[in-house]
């Protein structure tokens, strides 16, 4: 019998170490490898089972808010499948979410001293991708279909520039935390080109997104110290016109969504990029208000939708034809529409509920505030929880967040 336990003993301590390596190596594959992604996410489901002491993980899952609110908003999508029309679509839609298994997983398994190790592999990825962006860029080489105009090698630009934006303020942090000058001026030089690759991509969304935390999370800690968010404000205005100035791509697509913006606003025309966008965003908030209790249904989102485009005389040929689904290219209209009103409060609670997290390390609640921010405004123009590479980009930073509130004293 004693044997036996022992056994037990070593089998739980051996998945322990190898569920927080393949955290490690989660981290590394998501900025650069689907398919690592996938295998890391298959290999951390099978040993946390394989770990057991489910007593505890089920008391820890069943005391956290955000995993509660992930698993209501998920309940209520799958719900929602009695009154959909094409029940074999929503189906398939919502079989993406699987990679949300990962949050329970890292959240009751992540040990506080593997953190750093999680935060510097993630970091290392990034670097890959950044240098395969580079050689893109200055045509040292080519990448599949990938363009020295958007060098955005492994994901689609608008997350990839999610990534980046995220990917600085950890450089930041680590340069702060780290102890020799080496290691800080080493940080400070990664965090630098990340930047740059940040404008040389065309995604406005990491480009803007990164600006707009750097303000919001100054005025969030530094209320009442206007010296320091004046300088902040300086260094936003400086980065700006830098990027505009020297960042051929930056500085076109920041012309044409001023371009989109002007012409929407005084000739009532939505053919630009941006002015697409915004018909969606009109459209779907239109489909909203006449399903606002129990919404759609995942797949017949645009159902009732063409009144809506003769009615703003916008181009049909931007919305689906002979289809009922639509991407609104908003998550939290996108929600509305085929959830109801319920899943547009569970989507918005989620992003809440991380947000008060617990975390007694002061820089961690910056970077969970960061990584909040920029989901927040990734959601406003795409599907910030069904795209493969945000996804898991949000289990990964969520599960470490959730993880520090797991052991109260962490990291203090």
């Amino acid at each position: 019998m004693e044997t036996l336990i022992l056994k037990i003993r070593d089998r739980m301590l051996n998945s322990e170490k190898i569920l927080n390596y393949l955290i490690i190596f989660f981290a590394f594959c998501l900025p650069i490898s689907k398919a690592g992604v996938s295998l890391a996410e298959v290999l951390l489901i099978l040993f946390w089972i394989i770990e057991g002491d489910f007593k505890r993980k089920f008391i820890q899952i069943w005391n956290c808010r955000v995993v509660i609110l992930l698993f209501c908003f998920l309940l209520l999508s799958f719900i929602s499948i009695l009154w959909s029309s094409d029940k074999v679509f929503a189906l398939s839609y919502l079989s993406k979410y699987w990679h949300f298994l990962v949050i329970p997983v890292i959240f009751t398994s992540l040990k506080i001293e593997y953190i750093e190790k999680v935060l510097s592999s993630f970091l290392f990825g990034i670097l890959i991708s950044v240098l395969f962006s580079f050689g893109i860029f200055f045509e040292i080489f080519k990448y599949k279909n990938v363009t020295s105009f958007d060098p955005s090698p492994f994901m689609d630009h608008t997350n990839y520039g999610i990534y980046l934006s995220i990917a600085i303020f950890l450089t930041i942090y680590k340069a702060i935390k780290a102890q020799k000058f080496k290691e800080k001026i080493v940080y400070i030089f990664l965090g630098l080109i990340i930047l740059i690759d940040l404008f040389l991509i065309s995604g406005r969304t990491g480009q803007v997104t990164f600006l707009i935390s750097i303000i919001i999370l100054s005025l969030s800690t530094m209320k009442k110290n206007i010296k320091f968010i004046s300088v902040i404000f300086i260094l936003v205005i400086i980065i700006a016109t830098f990027a505009y100035d020297l960042s051929e791509t930056f500085n076109k697509r920041m012309n044409y969504t001023k371009n989109d913006i002007v012409s929407m606003y005084e000739n009532d025309d939505y053919n630009g990029a941006f002015g697409q966008r915004v018909s969606f965003w009109i459209v779907g908030a239109s489909v909203f208000s006449e399903n606002i209790f129990f919404g759609t249904g995942i797949g017949d989102e645009f159902n009732g939708a063409e009144k809506y485009l003769e009615k703003y005389n916008f181009n049909k040929r931007f919305f689906p034809v002979n289809s009922e689904y639509m991407d609104y290219h908003n998550a939290f209209i996108q929600y509305s529409v085929q959830l109801g009103i319920l899943g547009f409060i569970l989507f918005i609670s989620l992003f809440y509920s991380l947000w008060k997290l617990d975390i007694k390390d002061k820089f961690f609640t910056l970077l969970n505030r960061a990584f909040i921010i920029n989901f927040v405004l990734l959601s406003m123009v795409g599907l910030s929880i069904h795209i493969m590479a945000s996804m898991v980009l949000f289990g990964l930073f969520s599960g470490i967040y959730l993880s520090l509130t797991r052991d109260k004293d962490a990291l203090q």
